[in-house]
């Protein structure tokens, strides 16, 4: 009876919070020597298992970072990921929206149960959260806090990290699971490609 009452409450709090989805999709991909977005895992391309992950979770709308056609192109291009991140948190696209999952397009095995555990621990401690040694998938508040300290440390040092966002104001970091490490690979070399066909054929 405990657990159900509990299983009730999470889906009501799930229901009454709006969840954004932003992939980044934006990079050159020069080190894998390809585009990675077009590359094929079950005939499905991985920007297209990016979306169909975000929308299998509680996100509610998805988003295309990058300058693939029906995307949103990078506003301040070549500033790097934060900058790409911090600029989606000020988009008027946003608006309405209590949260913001944000996942490289890089990131074949994440699973739509991962990014509801961050989403569910980040509602529940009303901060951002990520994953330990892993500041992407993570989950940020759509807050103007965070937004007017992530512009002005950006006016300082012309340079912000992922980490540096996430921690600007209340932030969670999850140990993930053992079991859940291989969902957390990303690939940049061919030889992760070639180390995430051989999990998937293990």
């Amino acid at each position: 009876m405990a657990l159900t009452l509990t299983l009730r409450k999470k889906a009501l709090e799930m229901r009454q919070v709006k969840v954004a989805g932003v992939i980044l999709a934006g990079g050159h991909s020069t080190r894998m020597g390809q585009d990675k977005t077009q590359m094929l895992v079950d005939g499905i391309t991985l920007l297209e298992r990016s979306r169909q992950c975000m929308l299998a979770s509680s996100v509610n709308e998805v988003w295309i970072a990058g300058p693939q056609e029906g995307a949103h192109p990078d506003r301040r291009s070549g500033m790097g990921p934060a900058v790409v991140i911090l600029d989606w948190l000020k988009s008027p696209l946003l608006n309405g929206f209590d949260y913001c999952v944000v996942m490289p397009v890089d990131m074949p095995l994440v699973s739509p149960q991962m990014l509801n555990y961050l989403i569910e621990n980040a509602i529940r401690n009303k901060s951002a959260c990520y994953f330990k040694h892993y500041f992407l998938p993570c989950v940020l508040p759509l807050s103007p806090t965070v937004n007017e300290v992530g512009e002005k440390l950006l006016s300082l040092e012309n340079k912000l990290s992922i980490g540096r966002l996430l921690n600007l104001g209340p932030a969670l970091e999850l140990d993930p699971h053992p079991r859940d490490l291989n969902e957390l690979i990303n690939l940049n070399h061919p030889q992760d490609w070639d180390h995430f066909i051989g999990l998937r054929e293990a």
